[in-house]
């Protein structure tokens, strides 16, 4: 009895992990995309006063800037640039000038900080999870 009990269990979780794999990595990559841009969006419209407009443009934004990350092959810095120079012009259509002089004081802030924190832990290396926030 207690043999076929820890193979239905076992048997259950096999079905749950094929059921989510069959999802596929595109299906929960874009759900995390989403997550991500929800967290970036809902920070800029507090730290920057930003519209319930400007909020879904900056969301929708910030999924193809992720969605655009993945698919770029390049691992270097020239990755990262090639899709955030265009996706802070954009944001610059989106904000307010006051708005986005103010993001641009945040970012220098993060940049900041980031050093400081290189600087006390010089063997640490940045995910590409973390660079991908840096924006």
């Amino acid at each position: 009895m207690k043999k076929t009990k820890t193979l239905l269990v076992g048997g259950l979780l096999m079905i749950a992990f094929y059921s989510l794999h069959a999802q596929g990595t595109d299906t929960l990559r874009t759900k995390n995309y989403t997550l991500k841009s929800e967290v970036v969006a809902r920070r800029l419209e507090r730290e920057l006063s930003l519209a319930p407009k400007q909020v879904s443009q900056v969301q929708k934004l910030m999924e193809e800037r992720f969605s655009a990350l993945q698919k770029k092959s390049v691992a270097d810095a020239s990755r990262w640039e090639s899709v955030n120079v265009p996706a802070r012009e954009k944001l610059a259509s989106i904000l307010t000038t006051e708005q986005y002089q103010r993001y641009l004081q945040l970012m220098q802030e993060t940049q900041n900080q980031k050093q400081e924190f290189v600087k006390k832990n010089p063997n640490y290396q940045f995910s590409d999870e973390d660079k991908e926030l840096d924006f």
